[in-house]
């Protein structure tokens, strides 16, 4: 549990270390007369203005967080439409593309898998991605009017 604790307040307890080790050492100076820097208002606006710029990064960062969050979510119910799409296709025409289209696509699903876990280069993730074009034109003589436009454009949102 207290592992669990000290993971979870890492950040907080390396911090509040790091601020303790500079007031000690502050303290220490002052006590032995080699303070090179007095305290004066120069020196608390300066700290106030660091705090400031501090908290704009902080809000930056913490947006692109929440951003990353629905990142996942969003390439789940893109492969989904992609394998419904292709299913549906394979169903009712049984052709060879389409069930290439479905083994491709699951093949997508495991490489962006891989490239959460940076076992996959972007680059290479993004080849892949434009393969998804092979596909369609492939499909196309196959798909209902507005099909393949639906994957293009699901393609194009694909937040990978």
């Amino acid at each position: 549990m207290i592992r669990r604790l000290h993971r979870k307040y890492a950040l907080v307890l390396g911090a509040l270390g790091a601020v303790v080790l500079v007031v000690g050492l502050k303290l220490g100076a002052r006590a032995l007369g080699w303070e090179v820097l007095s305290l004066n208002p120069l020196l608390s606006g300066i700290v106030a203005a660091d705090v400031f710029l501090m908290g704009f990064l902080l809000t930056g960062v913490l947006t692109d967080y929440k951003e990353s969050e629905r990142l996942p979510g969003e390439i789940a119910a893109s492969l989904e439409v992609f394998f419904d799409e292709a299913s549906t296709l394979y169903e009712r025409t049984h052709d060879e593309a389409a069930l290439e289209f479905l083994t491709f696509i699951q093949a997508l699903g495991e490489s962006i898998h891989d490239w959460f876990y940076k076992k996959e280069r972007t680059n290479t993730l993004m080849d892949r991605l434009s393969e998804l074009n092979r596909f369609f034109f492939a499909l196309d003589p196959l798909a209902q009017s507005g099909t393949i436009q639906r994957l293009k454009q699901e393609q194009q949102t694909l937040p990978a």
